[in-house]
């Protein structure tokens, strides 16, 4: 059996998107739909939910779509479950700051600060994923791997015990 391949969601940006070379764990980087997220491992993806955010911008526009809250109940269903953020927590405490939104649409925003914090609330307390604030795509890139990697570690030890 050869490696597993990291899977990228065929919906993910291509140019923002995470391409994982080969390791010494997994065998590259396979560009497949992925039912609920955007990364999982092949032949684990009934286990694993992984959402990227690039932007405060994003996750805003995002939690006004019925599409998404649809995504966040069906992600309870999974054993992993992470949403990784391509900015800080700083960039939520300051939002619509530095969110990429011009400024002159800025004053039109109803979503507040205050509200995108009250929602990553929500979604630890009643969806149970775990929020990661990388700070930027690299080191979120980095933490993305390095969440496969453990999940791949850990299930494949329950296998063989």
């Amino acid at each position: 059996m050869g490696k597993p391949l990291i899977i990228r969601d065929t919906r993910e940006k291509e140019t923002h998107g995470y391409d994982y070379p080969e390791t010494d764990i997994f065998g590259g980087t396979k560009i497949e739909k992925v039912e609920v997220g955007d990364y999982s491992i092949e032949g684990l993806t009934h286990l694993i939910f992984i959402d990227r955010k690039a932007s405060t911008s994003e996750i805003a526009m995002n939690i006004t779509e019925d599409r998404f809250k649809k995504l966040l109940e069906r992600a309870t269903s999974y054993k992993y479950r992470f949403l990784v953020c391509e900015f800080d927590w700083e960039d939520i405490l300051t939002f619509p700051i530095a969110s990429g939104i011009p400024l002159r649409k800025q004053k039109y925003i109803k979503i507040t600060s205050a509200f995108l914090q009250s929602f990553f609330t929500k979604l630890s307390i009643e969806y149970d994923i775990h929020v990661l604030f990388a700070g930027n795509a690299e080191r979120a890139e980095i933490l993305t791997y390095n969440i496969l990697k453990g999940i791949w570690k850990k299930e494949c030890s329950e296998k063989t015990n």
